[in-house]
């Protein structure tokens, strides 16, 4: 429940110990979250965040982003989300993911390669992927959206990009 209240609204539940109200408030707001995480928001924002235009998708020819662990690896995607579904990577595929933190780290030694949608050369994914030697491209927007689950494609973790091969 805390995990969707500000925390000056934590403060406020803890003075009052009216709990069933923020109960009700957090669980209104866990309600959102799947639509929430369908939003993309640009890197960088002045003032109020609005969400990017959904309908602006590229094709997988398109795809590029940072390069941050050098190497050139072709092979199958697998689209990873949840904790759920990084447990169904096989050796030698492609992670594609979000973002990467602490807990993907097992994984990496399975991969031959990672895409990243959200990142910098300083992640977690980056750092773990030049720690294992894995190629790695980071801020690749729309690689969720773009690639798919079994799609074979090469990976340039020099120039930055993915490209489809069927």
């Amino acid at each position: 429940m805390i995990f969707f209240l500000k925390h000056d609204e934590i403060g406020e539940m803890l003075k009052s110990g009216d709990y069933a109200y923020w109960n009700r408030k957090a669980e209104a707001r866990r309600a959102l979250y799947p639509e929430m995480k369908t939003l993309s928001f640009p890197d960088l924002i002045k003032g109020i965040p609005y969400p990017e235009e959904s309908g602006l998708e590229s094709t997988t020819s398109d795809l590029s982003g940072i390069p941050v662990s050098r190497g050139i690896v072709e092979g199958k995607v697998r689209l990873v989300d949840t904790l759920d579904d990084a447990r169904k990577l096989k050796k030698d595929e492609i992670m594609v993911a979000r973002f990467t933190d602490i807990g993907w780290t097992p994984f990496y030694s399975v991969v031959s390669g990672l895409i990243t949608e959200i990142g910098s050369p300083l992640s977690h994914g980056a750092v773990v992927a030049r720690e294992y030697g894995l190629p790695a491209v980071v801020s690749m927007k729309g690689a969720m959206t773009n690639l798919k689950t079994g799609q074979r494609i090469r990976l340039d973790a020099v120039k930055g990009e993915a490209v489809a091969l069927e």
